[in-house]
Formats: C-alpha cells, structure tokens, sequence
C-alpha cells in the first residue's frame, strides 16, 4: 500500500504535457522535460518565493526575464491540457527564440547537446535570480 501510494504522488508531480519538437529542438525538449519532473522545482515555482513572485513584487508586475518564461513554461507543462485538446504539445516558441542567450554558439536548426544547454540554461536561470536578490537585500 506504502509503495502505491508512493506512486501515485510520483504520477502526479510528472509533467501532463509535452513539448513540440521545432525544428532540431530534442535538447531542448528534453532538458525541460527533465526539470519539469522535479518535485522540488515544482513545490518552489508554485510558492509565493518563486522568482516570478518575488521580481514582479521587487520589479512591478510586468517584470520579465528568464526565469520569469521559464516558470511559465514549466507551469504551462504541469496545467492539463483544455477539454478535447489532450495530448496537445506545448511550443516552447519563448525558449527557442532567445536559444542565442543561452547558447552563444547557437545555430537554429544545428545539432546541440542536451547537457550543455541544461548547464547553461541553469546559469542564466541563476544570473537572473542573483538579479533579483541583489535588489531584494
């Protein structure tokens, strides 16, 4: 009974929508996949700390960076699809645009590696809440 209640929280902190492949975007894809699994990223986004609460309190509500998309996305893929819409992909359009800040040798539709860009994304991430904190303290 333990372990099957086990599973069953482990279901439901996994990501309820996938993301649409954009032309050569797998590592991509796949690395935000990977974080949207976290239940400790999950349990922090959905906070009143998250970065997204705590730069529009510091920054005004219409702040956006980085981390600010990056919130959304993972929000987005943990919100269940519209009625009739299931299985719909998300299209991560917001990360692919700005792919040049995260990767500076970013060429679009060139092979990129799944570990560099989690890497990098996750220092930019980082970059944008020292940000944040610098203003806060």
């Amino acid at each position: 009974l333990r372990h099957h209640a086990r599973h069953n929280q482990y279901a439901a902190d996994r990501p309820t929508r996938g993301l649409a492949n954009l032309g050569n975007t797998c590592f991509l894809n796949a690395t935000l996949q990977c974080l949207a699994g976290s239940p400790t990223l999950r349990t922090f986004i959905s906070s009143h700390l998250s970065h997204t609460a705590m730069s529009r309190e510091l920054l005004g509500k219409d702040h956006k960076d980085w981390f600010v998309t990056f919130e959304s996305c993972m929000t987005m893929m943990w919100t269940p699809a519209p009625a009739g819409r299931q299985g719909t992909a998300l299209k991560p359009n917001p990360f692919v645009n700005e792919l040049d800040k995260v990767i500076k040798t970013y060429r679009h539709g060139a092979q990129e590696d799944a570990h560099e860009y989690a890497v990098n994304l996750l220092d930019h991430l980082h970059k944008a809440v020292v940000e944040v904190a610098k203003i806060r303290y």
